[in-house]
């Protein structure tokens, strides 16, 4: 017996709901990071200040729950593969790449390519065949990434930026 039979459907609206509020938040958050991490660099502070207030700020904020988590669980290894990847090498490599070129760039390369980028890995080291769904996805991806060169005069960009941005989507993925 499933969860709208139960409680009928205001279950199944009220879950809607809570999907789109959540997907608008996941929108904000991820546009909000870059918006404001672009015009924090536009101000005396540099990629690394930027880097060290956000993991900072995060450890402050996150410390509690650190003091009180079974760690002996935990395999260091995996601890390691996650920091250095989701960590600040990510948020390096992204805060480099905002400072030099526009927040549109970022969010487009870093954001667009993580699809791919996985695919990509996911190919090559998990042996999994990409499905025509997904071969599709990944094609359109590359093409809207490609897109953004197509004004690259009427905007300043430097492509040691976009690197840099273009890093950060496979540190991160």
């Amino acid at each position: 017996m499933s969860l709208s039979q139960i409680f009928g459907n205001r279950l199944a609206a009220s879950t809607t709901v809570l999907a789109v509020l959540s997907g608008l938040a996941v929108m904000l958050i991820w546009s909000g990071w870059i918006v404001f991490s672009r015009l924090g660099l536009q101000s005396t502070l540099t990629a690394s200040d930027m880097t060290l207030l956000r993991f900072g700020t995060a450890a402050l904020c996150t410390l509690p729950l650190a003091i009180r988590y079974p760690w002996k669980r935990v395999k260091m290894y995996r601890v390691l593969i996650v920091g250095l990847g989701c960590g600040f090498p990510y948020t390096l490599l992204s805060f480099y790449g905002l400072a030099l070129n526009p927040a549109a760039y970022a969010g487009v390369i870093v954001n667009g390519s993580l699809p791919i980028v996985s695919g990509i890995l996911c190919w090559i080291l998990l042996k999994e065949k990409p499905s025509l769904a997904m071969a599709v996805t990944v094609v359109l991806l590359a093409i809207a990434n490609a897109l953004l060169w197509y004004n690259t005069h009427e905007t300043e960009f430097y492509a040691g930026g976009v690197v840099l941005l273009f890093s950060a989507a496979w540190v991160l993925a």
